[in-house]
């Protein structure tokens, strides 16, 4: 039995050719049965997020290249062209890749925290689907054992590489706990829906959305479990958060100095304001207000450019990690492989 990879990702494939190589968990177990029931194939697991799309195999003997593709192919909505530009690895090729991509070296983001439970999920749908072989096993397993060392070993997965990501850290440190806080989003475009999702990790439960367009305000709100608000934010609305959040296209400021001053006179609680548009979603004047904290993207920009560096050095570190695990498998492989 061998071992043999098909796949795209991120840096091989655009957005929409991604989206069309998807499949979801019922997909998924189709695909392993109809593959599994296969003459030359032993087993096999399929890897699906939103930056790649994967099939592992255990042939009995390699595919040639062509029928790989093919196969490939029959189990997306690819067209030939697209398939044709699919990386393959076979044996320990293979098993490299795969150790990469669990420990987040192989990510869009380096050091990504997501990737390795997603590994663990696709390995168990197939294990559980009765779709893997021996081979298959060790090589998933192992793959999650370099994850874990490589996350526990290095700080790869420390610091904030986004601006998104940086705002929640920044709102972590300054109230401590996030989970007693109201937080208002203005906007809901991709990078305040991304922050979002950062906020309600972070145990985010009270929200309140004000968007121009009131159809895509509702629907970020009815996924938060928040409440839709007028557009520019009121005072009043200003005035229950404690967190303001905004990253919408205006040309000109929408949170104002004056809404923000009208809504704070009567309290003294501490607010911090989060501008994550360009050009400027909020007057800067409100930063001299008291008890007000503002930050703009220019803020985020050195910690998350210092932050990506760091976690390019510990890529290094986790490199001899993942090398040192494809030896230990290379080794059992040559002596269980038939």
């Amino acid at each position: 039995m061998r071992l043999e990879l098909i796949g795209i990702n991120h840096q091989t494939s655009t957005v929409d050719i991604r989206d069309r190589a998807a499949m979801g968990q019922d997909d998924i177990q189709i695909n392993l049965n109809n593959l599994v029931e296969m003459e030359n194939i032993d087993g096999a697991v399929i890897l699906s997020t939103c930056n790649r799309t994967e099939l592992y195999v255990s042939p009995l003997q390699h595919h040639s290249e062509n029928a790989f593709r093919s196969l490939f192919q029959s189990l997306t909505r690819l067209t030939r062209p697209e398939v044709d530009s699919a990386y393959i690895y076979r044996d320990e090729k293979a098993v490299g890749h795969l150790l990469r991509v669990s420990s987040g070296l192989n990510s869009q983001m380096i050091g990504e925290i997501q990737i390795l439970k997603q590994v663990k999920d696709a390995y168990h749908l197939a294990l559980n689907n009765h779709s893997t072989n021996s081979i298959l096993n060790r090589m998933f397993l192992k793959a999650i054992e370099c994850g874990k060392n490589v996350r526990h070993r290095t700080r790869i997965s420390e610091g904030s590489v986004s601006v998104a990501s940086a705002a929640i850290e920044l709102s972590n440190r300054v109230f401590g706990s996030l989970d007693n806080c109201n937080v208002l989003l203005v906007g809901a475009g991709e990078t305040v829906r991304l922050a979002a999702k950062f906020f309600g990790n972070a145990g985010v439960e009270s929200w309140r959305v004000s968007n121009r367009t009131k159809t895509n305000a509702a629907s970020l709100s009815d996924n938060l479990g928040g409440n839709v608000v007028e557009f520019p934010p009121t005072e009043i609305d200003v005035g229950w958060a404690d967190i303001i959040l905004s990253a919408t296209s205006c040309s000109s400021p929408v949170v104002q100095e004056k809404t923000v001053f009208n809504s704070s006179e009567s309290s003294n609680k501490m607010q911090l304001f989060l501008d994550l548009a360009i050009p400027r979603d909020m007057e800067p004047g409100i930063k001299d207000l008291p008890n007000n904290f503002l930050y703009t993207v220019d803020d985020f920009k050195d910690l998350v450019a210092a932050n990506i560096e760091s976690r390019q050095g510990e890529a290094i570190r986790a490199e001899k990690i993942v090398d040192k695990l494809i030896i230990d498998f290379s080794k059992w492989y040559q002596e269980n492989r038939i």
